[in-house]
């Protein structure tokens, strides 16, 4: 819904909601995989085979800003906290309008009820005590969930579930010999030409002589 007003919708407003989404395609479709420019966590089972028929779960998540991005690369979970109290880094402390070395559990937390502690630097999953920053650029690097959505996900997962940080904003898959692209934002301006990108994923998996050429430069 690009022409709405994500801040301030007005009443009447028409949404389209999608009920469909193409996978984004990790190293291995195994654990949590974050695709960074989807603003979106997919939760793959773990000891699923390619070709095999799954269920897969997802979530909207809140990301690294432009200045703090989120990282590309795999993970492992490293802990679990329940209630967790914040220990403010260095980077952020000196950033803080009212600076604070600890910050407790409770409403004032800005990591929510529940933190997943990811086996690299300070990163890690976790809720929020404002919502509205889900589907936004808005962490240092953190991947923030509604809390409603931390709390279903938290005792699904343990130390060393498995996941991966990935960076794709065009997707392309097929279904009954149909081809369909889904294109989103490159929001670290990583790609330098996202036509070109698209037209290379799809001649990669020569899909390319089965789509029309205006639709897809229409959806980038």
């Amino acid at each position: 819904n690009p022409r709405v007003d994500g801040w301030e919708p007005k009443a009447g407003v028409g949404l389209v909601l999608p009920t469909r989404r193409i996978l984004p395609r990790p190293n291995s479709y195994s654990g949590l995989v974050i695709n960074i420019p989807e603003f979106r966590m997919y939760m793959f089972p773990v000891d699923t085979r390619l070709g095999e028929r799954a269920p897969v779960m997802t979530w909207p998540v809140g990301l690294g800003a432009e200045w703090a991005q989120s990282p590309i690369q795999g993970f492992r979970v490293k802990a679990k906290d329940e209630k967790p109290t914040w220990v403010v880094p260095d980077s952020i402390y000196v950033k803080m309008e009212d600076p604070k070395r600890v910050v407790p559990p409770g409403p004032d937390n800005p990591l929510g009820d529940y933190r997943i502690r990811l086996d690299f630097d300070l990163y890690a999953i976790h809720g929020t005590n404002d919502p509205w920053t889900v589907g936004r650029l808005t962490t240092h690097g953190c991947v923030r969930l509604y809390p409603e959505d931390i709390e279903y996900l938290y005792p699904m997962v343990d130390r060393g579930y498995p996941g991966e940080f990935v960076y794709q904003p065009v997707k392309i898959g097929e279904r009954k010999g149909r081809v369909y692209v889904e294109v989103h934002q490159d929001v670290y301006e990583m790609i330098e030409d996202l036509e070109a990108h698209t037209r290379g994923l799809l001649a990669r998996a020569r899909l390319d002589q089965r789509v029309d050429p205006d639709l897809v430069a229409h959806a980038v």
